[in-house]
């Protein structure tokens, strides 16, 4: 995606054409980032610890531990529970200058 990424922007503009070298020696990089990173991942998929995280989920997706508001209606619940975070959204947004340039 990165890979895609460099040389859509890199052939973007024709009129001032990157330096082909640097853009070889950009995506080189990346496609070493992407192979070291995809190992990586496998190396972590491939442990005891991953498949434990997987058996989790999958028990908690089977049996999830609810708490009594789950009884409740969402009409209920839900406003009452987004409530305090609006407020807080709210506040947040008062105190922000609506100018990013201004002090």
């Amino acid at each position: 995606m990165l890979h895609a990424r460099l040389h859509r922007t890199a052939d973007a503009d024709p009129l001032a054409p990157l330096d082909k070298h640097a853009i070889t020696v950009l995506a080189t990089d990346l496609a070493e980032r992407n192979r070291r990173a995809l190992h990586a991942l496998a190396e972590a998929m491939d442990t005891r610890r991953y498949a434990e995280i997987l058996d989790a989920l999958v028990d908690a997706a089977r049996q999830p531990q609810l708490t009594a508001q789950a009884r409740h209606p969402a009409t209920h619940t839900v406003p009452c529970r987004v409530a305090e975070a609006w407020r807080n959204l709210k506040t947040a947004a008062q105190l922000k200058p609506l100018n990013p340039n201004a002090a």
